[in-house]
């Protein structure tokens, strides 16, 4: 586990990026030959996935997979509502601001689909992947002043997606129908995690990164928000490649 989020670390967009520059640009101070074309490329680069249209075009494929939770079919209305994890950390004065904003936008929409069906138990998952804090007990503080306590459930030890997967099958089984509630551009992958243990979920992406709107000439410029969302649209996707 720990390997592997130590390869990912330096394979996400700014750091790889970063150090990249930082070797073409000491072989270029060193005159090796093509090295000062290497950095010129890698600043477009830089500067290409810092635009909106360049984090547009590489976020917007995964976020547009599958739609906004509607309705369950009437035959459904006893599933679980299961939260996928995000990051948390063990600062700040409560738990919405030990939750990060993804963690939280996906614990207030597993809210919001349980409140539309009293029959639904709502299971909250996720342990960072340091083992520093549980997403699920801060989700749970927050989730707690919704619903009764029989409503709620917990799954522990859950440091990935297909950590995830594997627990809810283990703890709760297959029988029941499952609400899959995770990020947008997070879903395609945990949607195969789970499908791959033939676990039939029914999507429910929120926390969507991609905006609506026309572009303007400003969209052009770099942004550290465009890099984010860039970034993390390429660890999806190397997520993705990993889960094959």
């Amino acid at each position: 586990m720990f390997v592997k989020k130590f390869i990912k670390a330096f394979l996400m967009l700014t750091p790889l990026l970063g150090i990249l520059l930082l070797v073409f640009s000491i072989f270029s101070l060193r005159n090796f030959r093509g090295a000062r074309k290497w950095v010129f490329w890698l600043v477009v680069l830089f500067w290409l996935v810092s635009t909106r249209p360049g984090a547009w075009l590489l976020m917007k494929p995964l976020e547009n997979q599958y739609e906004t939770f509607q309705a369950l079919p009437e035959d459904k209305h006893d599933a679980y509502v299961l939260v996928l994890g995000g990051g948390c950390n063990t600062s700040g004065h409560s738990e919405y601001e030990r939750l990060d904003e993804s963690a939280l936008r996906r614990v207030f929409e597993g809210i919001r689909i349980a409140q539309m069906y009293p029959n639904t138990t709502i299971v909250l998952s996720g342990t960072s992947w340091r083992g520093t804090c549980d997403v699920a007990d801060y989700g749970l503080a927050i989730v707690k002043d919704y619903f009764p306590k029989d409503r709620i459930k917990i799954q522990y030890e859950s440091r990935d997606t297909k950590q995830e997967a594997e627990v809810f099958k283990l703890q709760f089984g297959t029988k029941k129908p499952l609400v899959l509630v995770t990020s947008a551009w997070h879903m395609p992958r945990a949607v195969r995690n789970f499908r791959k243990l033939g676990i039939d979920v029914i999507p429910a992406p929120t926390d969507f990164r991609i905006k609506s709107g026309k572009f303007w000439i400003s969209d052009i410029l770099p942004s550290a928000n465009n890099l984010r969302i860039s970034e993390t649209a390429l660890h999806e996707y190397l997520g993705i490649l990993y889960s094959l």
